[in-house]
């Protein structure tokens, strides 16, 4: 009786604890995009921002800071993307694809 209340008392904590069933940075990478304004319901749209959130975290990871990164992927938007973009995408790939950069 003891050992099963026991059990019972540690269920909340450890469902408390385990991560959602449906995490998954890129979808909320991509989901937080779309708040910005992004079409990220164009699938080819959402590729190049995966790819480009990937590559970000990548690149962060080996030193280079998040205005570069910014500056580069508007370098290489063309100009389609402004500033404030380009900064949402750095932010949006650190926030959910790769937290440990923050702040570096």
């Amino acid at each position: 009786m003891i050992r099963s209340l026991a059990a019972l008392a540690a269920l909340p904590v450890a469902v408390l604890l385990a991560a959602p069933a449906n995490a998954d940075p890129d979808s909320d990478y991509l989901n937080m995009l779309s708040g910005d304004g992004f079409a990220t319901a164009d699938p080819t749209i959402a590729q190049d921002l995966l790819v480009a959130g990937h590559n970000i975290c990548r690149n962060l990871g080996n030193g280079s800071s998040p205005a570069d990164e910014s500056a580069k992927l508007s370098r290489m938007s063309g100009g389609r993307w402004t500033t404030q973009q380009t900064g949402s995408v750095v932010a949006a790939a650190q926030s959910k694809l790769c937290p440990g950069t923050i702040g570096s």
